[in-house]
């Protein structure tokens, strides 16, 4: 196996080729030919010793042949500075890539000994992993070898299996190895070594598997790794051998680049209308590990938050786990201390931790009762072992806790598992998140079960789970459960619920198939809520495998909040639909990192509440931000999008388009201003300079603040303008785009080029006057400022000399310095009366020779 660098080798050659014949032409017609003669020896040597050092540099072995997995650092996929996979580059491809991740692992660059290249640093509780279905179960003899720095003073599990049944631990306690396998010696005097592990087949088989901690995720190693090589054999001592070297002289002894040549983080700007507080972070109190939110907003206002406290380490049920509760009064910004209301005695013998989880709440309007329901596992009860039967000690509970005072005190838990259970199922419980309340009154919990198919054998029983929902109409005191919502096909199981307008329920599910993609069905009925039937799913959204969270605003629109990636759980995004869920928004990103479960609520204001679990905070974070700041982002840039509402922040909105309309079919202006808010300022601060530069020439204002490209393109499409046919439209668009939208500069872009386009199609008389974005932000270095100069390099492209043109005047408007000084902008971004004195300057001329030039 040759290396890439061997086409270094083959460029020294040929140069050495054309010397050759470069100094042989000199030396067949020089006089002087002894001393040509003595430089090309010394040329043909030198050359020689170049190559050789190549050669001797870059010509190593490759690995042994048929790794079952191999990482190295081709394979490391990161955005920022953080890992978000490790590539599989065996045979088999991504089929065992690694592409689950805990925490923030890091990309770092590293000087090896052939060259730049990435190594994994796993530190602050991160670990990169896969799950058994997708990375398969080694039962067989095995070997495992890294190149790493372990430092010997750390502690922690360096690898094992994603699941407890596939669970082969090797771990590290300052200086020696703790495995059932035969482990090579650790050299203390050296930083960078091969850590080699070899599995006989009496050694536990190793199903999925998880680097940088062990299968609960509860004991992690902070280390640097430049290399895996997985074997579903052992290796022979020539194969250890060839490993070993390849590894050596591949990595060498890295050494970590400065900080400069090192991948930088993200820069985000925080939307200031978003409102974010940590509620939990791991240490909290004692508990290792805060997860599984839910959220709701009492009838007093109050808004109460649940989770799991994972006490002891993170792994799911069954373990010490608590289910526990926090206030907020002020929606939101301060918290009450944690209460546990649920709590079983985790020291009850046989009992696992006797935890309970996976909590979802709900709230009765009509007198304010608060419940939680969640999973109780008396034991191995849990997802993967519970069994048939009602009872604790063979089957999980569904329990119920309940407080009638604002989640002050909350009652004693009570099991529903008989109620809701066919005793043949191997479990049943609630969807984790929360539950809703119809308007008829009737209580509802999404929910889900396990049972055994048909197709099962002795040796392999197969199971499947369905998605449905629990509901009671007595306030409480009984349920009874729907039918699964997709009795055959895909597998689904954590879901949530909302009530349509016609009345029908519509869930949302998780979709076990790995297809990456969400599940969804409608129960439509009748008279009564049980006699009803599930729709045909369908396939909808981006997802992860991951539990979402779906509610319905008072506005009307419906909001869902899920990880948008179809393999990993990042970039949690709030989406919105106005069409009854048929379809969903591009929706606005809110968590650019590891984001997993969430919960969403309306709080008491009508602005919208989410509790989420981040990998950044290592915990659950509350924020807070209004419905606008969701359909501000609800289409593309190039997908014309009106404010039809009469209320709230754009109720103006439709009226002032109907007072364009009729300046419009009155064609009484011959320059049309198109844009948003720094448009429309020409009415106020900007109008000593309308009426000096512009009013004379028959200007009219066509602009709406808060306007983004797909908002003035709905305009054009819907009257203003183009049918009076002005001389000049000066379009000034896009600001709103770069800080509403989480859009590229090419996409902003084509948003702009949408509106111009329809501009030449419908009004193909008029001069195009395009002005770049505006500067925002106080300096150069404002994300912002960056973003809206990013649009503009694309703009000229628009420009035709002819029709369209394009006029950057941010030059005007700065300092030398490249600062936006508060006189011109006193919030950074619109214009005083000095800035639009600046601006109307800046445009005449060009205004002037277009207006005359038809």
């Amino acid at each position: 196996m040759l290396p890439s660098h061997y086409s270094c080798v083959t460029l020294f050659l040929r140069v050495l080729v054309a010397n050759i014949l470069l100094a042989q032409s000199h030396m067949n017609k020089s006089k002087h030919l002894f001393w040509y003669r003595q430089a090309l020896a010394s040329l043909i040597i030198g050359c020689l010793q170049v190559s050789c050092y190549v050669l001797n540099a870059t010509a190593f072995d490759g690995p042994p042949s048929s790794p079952y997995a191999w990482y190295q650092d081709e394979g490391i996929r990161f955005d920022g500075a953080t890992i978000t996979a490790w590539e599989n580059s065996g045979a088999d491809g991504n089929k065992r890539s690694l592409t689950r991740v805990v925490g923030q692992p890091a990309a770092v660059r590293v000087q090896s000994a052939t060259g730049i290249r990435t190594i994994a640093r796993l530190h602050k509780s991160a670990s990169i992993w896969q799950t058994v279905q997708s990375w398969g179960t080694l039962s067989q003899e095995r070997t495992i070898i890294l190149f790493a720095h372990v430092p010997s003073n750390n502690q922690g599990t360096l690898f094992d299996g994603s699941t407890r049944s596939g669970s082969t631990p090797v771990r590290w306690d300052q200086g020696n190895w703790q495995t059932s396998a035969k482990a090579s010696t650790a050299d203390p005097n050296s930083v960078w070594q091969v850590h080699q592990f070899e599995f006989d087949s009496s050694s536990k088989p190793t199903g999925g598997l998880i680097v940088g901690a062990n299968v609960s995720t509860g004991d992690t190693l902070s280390c640097d790794i430049a290399e895996i090589l997985i074997y579903p054999r052992l290796l022979s001592q020539a194969e250890q051998a060839q490993a070993h070297s390849y590894l050596i002289k591949k990595w060498g002894n890295p050494q970590v680049l400065p900080p400069a040549q090192q991948p930088q983080p993200h820069v985000h700007y925080e939307d200031p209308r978003i409102r974010r507080t940590v509620v939990r972070k791991s240490g909290d109190d004692g508990v290792h590990t805060y997860r599984i939110p839910g959220l709701a907003t009492t009838t007093q206002g109050t808004l109460i938050a649940v989770f799991d406290a994972r006490n002891k380490n993170g792994a799911d049920l069954p373990g010490d786990i608590d289910v526990a509760m926090m206030r907020s009064t002020d929606n939101g910004e301060s918290w009450s201390p944690m209460q546990r209301i649920i709590d079983f005695d985790s020291a009850v013998p046989g009992s696992r931790g006797n935890g309970v989880g996976d909590p979802a709440i709900l709230v009765d309007r009509k007198n304010g009762t608060i419940f939680v329901a969640a999973l109780w596992s008396k034991g191995a009860r849990a997802w993967n072992e519970s069994g048939p039967g009602l009872s604790p000690e063979e089957t999980g509970q569904l329990v119920l806790v309940k407080s009638t005072d604002d989640g002050r005190t909350w009652s004693k838990p009570i099991s529903i598992t008989s109620q809701v259970k066919n005793p043949d199922w191997l479990l049943c419980f609630n969807g984790p998140g929360n539950g809703i309340q119809l308007r008829n009154g009737t209580l509802a919990f999404p929910a889900q079960f396990k049972i055994r198919t048909e197709n099962q054998t002795k040796d392999a029983p197969q199971v499947s789970s369905h998605s449905c929902f629990i509901a009671s109409t007595d306030g409480g005191i009984t349920w009874h459960i729907s039918p699964a919502a997709i009795p055959r096909g895909v597998p689904t199981s954590e879901s949530s619920i909302v009530e349509l307008e016609d009345g029908s329920l519509l869930l949302s599910m998780r979709n076990e198939s790995r297809a990456g993609i969400r599940a969804w069905s409608r129960w439509t009925w009748e008279g009564d809520l049980r006699k009803g039937k599930w729709s045909e799913p369908w396939f909808a959204v981006t997802d992860p495998t991951c539990m979402a969270s779906l509610i319905s605003h008072p506005h009307g629109e419906l909001i869902f909040s899920n990880p948008n990636s179809p393999d990993r759980r990042v970039a949690l995004t709030i989406r919105s639909s106005n069409d009854q869920g048929q379809t969903w928004s591009a929706g606005r990103l809110l968590e650019h990192g590891g984001a997993m479960y969430s919960s969403l609520t309306v709080l008491a204001d009508g602005s919208i509440g989410i509790l989420y679990e981040s990998t950044d905070a290592a915990g659950l974070v509350f924020a807070r931000f209004p419905l606008d700041w969701v359909l501000e982002g609800a289409s593309l840039p190039t997908k014309a999008e009106g404010r039809l509402e009469t209320t709230g922040k754009f109720g103006w909105w439709p009226s002032r388009h109907a007072e364009k309309i009729v300046e419009t079919e009155k064609a009484e202006f011959e320059i049309a201003f198109l844009g948003d808010s720094i448009t429309q300022g020409w009415e106020n601060t900007g109008e000593e300079a309308w009426q000096k530069h512009f009013l004379p020439r028959k200007a009219a204002n066509c602009g709406f603040g808060g306007d983004s490209t797909q908002h003035v393109l709905w305009r054009l499409q819907n009257g203003e303008i183009c049918a009076a046919s002005p001389k000049v439209v000066v379009l000034l668009i896009g600001t709103n785009n770069v800080r509403h939208g989480d859009f590229s500069p090419e996409q902003i872009a084509a948003g702009i080029q949408s509106i111009v386009d329809h501009l030449r199609t419908q009004s193909p008389n008029s001069q195009i006057l395009l002005l770049g974005i505006l500067p925002r932000g106080v300096d150069p270095t404002d994300p912002l400022r960056q973003k809206c100069e990013a649009v503009n390099q694309l703009l000229p492209r628009l420009a035709d000399g002819s029709k369209v043109h394009f006029l950057n005047v941010n030059d005007r408007l700065l300092m030398p310095d490249g600062t936006l000084s508060k006189d011109i902008a006193p919030d950074s971004l619109h214009l005083s009366r000095k800035g639009y004195d600046i601006l109307a300057e800046s445009i005449m001329p060009t205004l002037e020779r277009l207006s005359t030039s038809r």
